[in-house]
């Protein structure tokens, strides 16, 4: 991607994604993961994230022994990305931000920490 005219669509603390009108492509960055899309590609990446069946892939593995447990399936064989669901709702922040500022109050059980009470 060029550095020329670069426009930040979304940002959060775990990425963020942008759009060279220039190369007319878009820039996804998420933690250690960078993805080049085309307009398309965007189009089919957020239709793929709007469908993960989030409550299936919840309950599929036992959490104590898989930390992130929902996975995104590439077209590369050999390649799966996963997520926990505090990572995926956060990517969803960045790949479906319709402007609109997202305030949700969150519960205990969405929080990844393992409490000991002595």
């Amino acid at each position: 991607m060029c550095k020329k005219q670069i426009q930040i669509i979304s940002k959060n603390a775990n990425g963020q994604l942008s759009y060279c009108a220039n190369c007319k492509v878009f820039d996804f960055t998420f933690n250690n993961i960078l993805i080049e899309l085309t307009p398309r590609e965007l189009i089919s990446f957020q239709n793929l994230i709007k469908n993960i069946d989030v409550d299936y892939w919840e309950s599929h593995f036992n959490k104590e022994y898989v930390k992130r447990n929902i996975p995104i399936i590439t077209r590369q064989q050999n390649l799966m990305l996963i997520f926990t669901l505090a990572e995926l709702n956060a990517l969803k922040d960045l790949i479906l931000k319709d402007n609109g500022e997202r305030n949700e109050l969150i519960s205990i059980s969405n929080i990844d920490y393992n409490m000991c009470v002595n």
